[in-house]
């Protein structure tokens, strides 16, 4: 028998997630479907906004997005999402990395989230599940130029962004 390492407690994150919820799940069945040759290419459209709070370290982020409808290995369904979450930012992060920390940890936490959502209800679907691609946001970031150079796909005042009523 080996001897057990201690493990050193997980430091805390810089961005919290504090509550998330799915502000619209759309999911249509493509009535003349029929399966591809080749896989399926899952092709989504999406945006990312966020917006901080007047309370100090909240910010809400909510992300959009939906499928393309067009090609021949196209998905089986017509799908349109948007998730929101509220998240606490540590004090600790220098001013001019909270836009990248909270485009990039924060839509891809809400995307993780989406993905799950859209597995379940396509479950139940004619056509079975769907599962979204992993993506990296970071990579994306840098491919947009507009993005790279600002890190902040939109940002709102806080008078602007939108709201979950508890």
């Amino acid at each position: 028998m080996s001897a057990k390492k201690k493990m050193k407690p997980l430091p805390p994150a810089l961005l919290r997630l504090e509550a998330f919820w799915v502000e619209s799940l759309e999911v249509k069945a493509e009535q003349d479907w029929q399966a591809p040759e080749g896989p399926v290419k899952i092709a989504l459209t999406g945006d990312s906004e966020y917006a901080f709070a007047s309370e100090k370290g909240k910010v809400l982020i909510r992300l959009s997005f939906e499928s393309e409808r067009d090609g021949p290995n196209r998905l089986p369904y017509q799908v349109r999402a948007t998730v929101a979450g509220t998240f606490s930012l540590a004090e600790d992060v220098p001013e001019d990395q909270r836009d990248r920390l909270v485009y990039i940890n924060g839509t891809a936490i809400l995307y993780g989230i989406a993905r799950g959502a859209l597995a379940t209800v396509t479950a139940l679907g004619r056509y079975g599940p769907v599962h979204l691609p992993t993506v990296n946001f970071v990579d994306l970031l840098q491919r947009q130029p507009a993005r790279r150079k600002a890190a902040r796909p939109t940002r709102r005042t806080p008078q602007q962004a939108p709201r979950r009523e508890d």
